[in-house]
Order: structure tokens, then sequence, then C-alpha cells
């Protein structure tokens, strides 16, 4: 969503474009169910961590280590890698995809993953790329760059598809290991073994250390170009993927790249990437947005970092010498310093000579895209905790709330078009109206421009399932991420959770159309689900993924024409 119209959604619109609004509080509790079941960004920033959690070591050869016989090896370009059995599935948990981007190389693009010399016992995950935890503290490791790979122990006659997930947390914080609400949500296991595909999950590098674009670094690449290193890591890991995925059963022709939240804005910016063509066949953008930043909107917050860290901005050396802790409080400054003016620090894709030459949104527009792509909303995404709207709250708060976002004349117009009569609660008002501005509305607008390319098919959907089985998180609603529990297989494996027939239903239903989008580039669900017609015109098609899924045309339709209107 544009914010040179009159709209001023601050902290609200930045959590969209996919940027991270401080740090969410800790979940709590309900009989041991998720209170705040947002799988986008983990309950709390350090969750990821325990442990269990370390780097592999790397022994650099010359000659990659052979593979003895036996259950669970596999040959990779870096050496043999051997995987630890998970129920009906091996894991290869922690791979290097690319060299630690440590010392001189970083805020370099990904340097090749070293030659091993000895067999690579893949058992635990990767350290996090290095993040702020909740008090501040460092979090992971800058030697970060690993993968996941979770493959069916049963041979196949034909090579599986593949599933590449990119995690969420705002490019801010995240990882493929943390544990929400108890649960390592990520874990692969579950969806490959149920679905017969090959899942990965990849790491990328984050905040200040995956998003810094300055002039010198710009000088230092023959492009002109800096920035986007967390988009030149996931290329890199899709290309790890093209080159090995074989011996892990998967098929290198048929790869979902499939992002939530900030992996989402992620993934469609790859979709537009000319250096990520090839690399997948199909892809999937829940709840993320096709925006980008310019230059002009990343490089001042750079200066404004390296100078609250104590170096000059044209001094990369000082710079490099920073530890991770130094950088990641210099962050901390420079969002919320005097003068600044940030509300939160200016990560994601950027437009820039090389990596992302377009805005995904206009790369979309212009049929500049080569794969079919599936983009969806839930319905109500700003419902989940991170997003801090106060669960209780009055009509006189929600005016204020809505006054407080919009100019004067939008805030009458916002509240005519969602008046908290039309709504069980005044929270409830204020969630549709920051879900819709952010997140359904835009999703229409890419919907429709991509559509209208007519280059390759475009898909929607709109999630609307409420989880039943406790009264809090019903009164959550159709929250950000609660959909990655079914795409994940987790709903039998939540803390005290009884899933509902009707979410069981629905999971198998989710299996179905994200694999087969993988397998096949259309998604299809079982038998007796309707088919999944192509997005876009003025019909507004979308599939309802509730129990059961249903066509309909047509999702607020009236009010995203009002946030249309809105637009430049």
């Amino acid at each position: 969503m544009a914010q040179s119209a009159p709209v001023r959604l601050a902290c609200f619109f930045s959590v969209f474009v996919g940027l991270a609004c401080g740090v969410p509080t800790p979940v709590e509790l309900d009989a041991g169910a998720p209170d705040d079941v947002d799988a986008g960004l983990p309950a709390t920033a350090d969750s990821g961590v325990d442990a269990g959690l370390q780097v592999p070591p790397v022994d650099a050869g010359s000659t990659p280590a052979a593979c003895p016989q036996g259950d669970g090896y596999v040959a990779t370009a870096q050496g043999c890698v051997h995987g630890a059995t998970s129920g009906n599935t091996l894991a290869y948990l922690g791979v290097p995809f690319a060299a630690p981007p440590t010392g001189a190389l970083r805020w370099r693009p990904p340097a090749p993953a070293a030659v091993r010399g000895a067999v690579l016992e893949a058992a635990t995950f990767g350290a996090p790329c290095a993040q702020a935890g909740g008090d501040g503290g460092l979090v992971g490791s800058e030697d970060c760059l690993t993968l996941n790979v979770w493959t069916p122990r049963a041979p196949a006659s034909t090579p599986r598809p593949v599933m590449v997930f990119v995690h969420g947390g705002g490019n801010m914080r995240g990882s493929p290991s943390d544990l929400v609400n108890g649960l390592r949500l990520y874990d692969g296991a579950d969806l490959s073994e149920r679905g017969d595909v090959v899942v990965v999950t990849l790491q990328y590098r984050l905040n200040v250390f995956g998003h810094l674009s300055l002039p010198g670094l710009s000088a230092e690449n023959a492009r002109g170009s800096s920035g986007n290193y967390a988009l030149r890591d996931l290329i890199a890991g899709l290309g790890w993927v093209r080159d090995n995925v074989r011996g892990f059963g998967g098929d290198p022709a048929r790869v979902l790249i499939f992002g939530e939240s900030g992996g989402a804005t992620d993934t469609c910016a790859l979709v537009a990437s000319p250096l990520a063509r090839g690399l997948f066949s199909s892809a999937m953008v829940q709840s993320g947005s096709c925006l980008a930043r310019t230059r002009a909107d990343v490089e001042p917050w750079g200066r404004t970092v390296l100078s609250a860290a104590g170096c000059a901005a044209d001094s990369l050396d000082c710079a490099r010498n920073l530890s991770a802790q130094a950088l990641l409080t210099a962050i901390a400054s420079a969002s919320s310093g005097p003068g600044v003016g940030l509300v939160v620090p200016p990560v994601g894709p950027m437009i820039d000579d090389e990596v992302l030459p377009l805005a995904p949104v206009t790369a979309m527009e212009r049929g500049l895209f080569d794969v079919p792509v599936v983009l969806g909303s839930n319905a109500d995404e700003t419902s989940a905790q991170l997003f801090g709207i106060p669960r209780m709250l009055s009509a006189q708060q929600y005016t204020a709330q809505v006054t407080a976002q919009f100019s004067p004349a939008v805030a009458q117009q916002v509240l005519a078009r969602y008046p908290v009569s039309a709504f069980a609660t005044p929270r409830a008002a204020f969630v549709a109206v920051t879900t819709d501005a952010q997140f359904t509305c835009p999703t229409r607008r890419v919907v429709r421009l991509a559509a209208a390319s007519a280059r390759r098919p475009v898909y929607r959907y709109f999630y609307e399932q409420v989880f039943q089985g406790s009264p809090i998180l019903q009164s959550l609603g159709a929250a950000h991420g609660v959909e990655l529990y079914l795409v994940f297989q987790k709903l039998d494996r939540i803390p005290g959770y009884t899933p509902t027939a009707a979410e069981r239903s629905l999971q198998t239903a989710l299996l179905s159309f994200w694999t087969t989008l993988a397998a096949t580039g259309t998604p299809s669900g079982p038998m007796g689900t309707p088919a999944w017609p192509q997005g876009g015109g003025l019909s507004d098609t979308t599939m309802s993924l509730r129990s059961p899924p249903s066509v309909v045309n047509g999702v607020r339709s009236s009010l995203c024409d009002f946030w249309d209107s809105l637009q430049p």
C-alpha cells in the first residue's frame, strides 16, 4: 500500500510491508494451547534457541567426503551428509549452503560453502541468524547460512516435488528452528511424510546484516549494488537445492517456494528477481506484500546505524570489525534516537540495479514473472498479538485509533465504512480496518495487476477458519500465521489442543493444495473440493480456505474498492 496517499498507517503499515514493529510480547497459554498463534513471528525473539542448536563444524578440504554405504547418507557438491531418522522421514539439519558471511564477507554476496573432507553429521539445526533477543542481547550467530531438508525414507519411482519455505519475522528476526508456543512449527517431517514431498527450510541474513545499503558497499560491487543480502542468501540456497536435491529424492524442476509474513515479502521479491529465474517452478505468498524499499529509504538508516555504532558511514573497515552485538545495539538506537524519525528499521527487499531492478508489484503488473503464483491473506490478520491491538478496546478508543492512523478526511470515511455497530466489539472493528488496509485489499490489488498481464496463472486465497477448541483462540479469529499450523500438518502437535473434525479436514485440504502446486503448478484439493480458478478480474474469484473450501466471487470487495480509491 502506498504511503504517499493521505493514509498514515505508521507501525501497522510497516508490518505489512515486511518490517517488524517492536518486540512481540510473550504468549500466554490457555489450557496448554497457544493464546496467540502467530507463526510469522515467534512469541519471543529468542524462542528458537535451545541447547540442541549449534553450527555443525565444517572441515574444509579440497576433496569432498565420499559417502559410505548405509541409510541416510547423501552426496552433495560440498561432501557427504548423514541425516537422522525422524519418524518415516530422514532429516538433514544445519547443512551449510554458503560460506559464513563474517569478517571480510560481512555485507557481501554469499560465497560458496567450503568443501568438506569429512562426513557431516546433520543432526542439529544451525544457529539462527544474528538478531536481537527480547532483552536486546545477541541471539544466534552471523555464521548461519544453513538449510534443513526432510525427505521420506521410502524410495520413490520418480523424484518428488520440493517445497522450500521462507520463515517470517519481518526480516528482523526468526529462524526455521523457532519454537512457536512450545512447538517447532517449521519442522518439515509431517509435511514431507504426509505430502510425499521433499521439504527445505532456509536461513538468511536478517536486520542490519541482511539489509545494509551504503554508497561504499555499492562501490565494492561491479553493478554498483548493495543491500538485498537476504535475497542473495535465499537465491544461493535455491541454487544449492537445484544442484543437490536429487540426492535427497527431489526433483529440481518442480520446486515451490513459499513464505509467510516477512518471508512472503521476500518470496514475492524472488518472483520478480532476474537472479532467481529458473530456480523454482511455482510460488506462494502468504500474508505478505509485493512492495520494496528504495535506496533513498535505506541508505540514510544505514548511515545512522554506523554512526550510532561509532563508525563513519564510509568506514567499512570499522563497520566490519564491529561485534554483532554492537550493531544490534546500534539498530535500536538508530530506530528510536532523537531526530531520526523512523518508526521501524527499513529492512526488506530493496530496488537496486541487480537483484531487484523493479518493485515486485511493478514487475507483476508488467508480466515480468515466469511461474504460477498464489497470493493470499487471512481474515483477521491483525488480531494476532504481535500487532499490539489491545484486547479490550472501547468505542471511543476505536475512534481515537482510527483518527490517529489516518488524515481527518480519510478517518471519517473509514469510520463510516467500518462503524462499531457492524462488529461484535470495537476491537473487531479495528482489526477489520487494519487487516483490510494492509492485507486483504493490497493482496487483491496485486492479484488483479498480475492477472491482467496474462503472463502466468495467478491464484488467490482467503483463509477464514477459526480454531474452535479454545475460547481465547476462537476470539483471535483467523489471525496472522494460523494457517501454518495446517500447512505444516501440526494440528495434533499443538500442546494441549484437540482439533475439531472440520479443522482436520481443512488441514488435509491445505496439504493437497500446497503439494499439488509444488508438483504441477496448479493447486488442487482432495476429491470433492471445487477446482481453484485463476484470480483477477472484476469478479475477484478467490478460494475461501475454511472447512469445506469453496470458491467465492469477491472478498470484502466494496471495502477494497474504497481502499483502492485512496491510491495515487
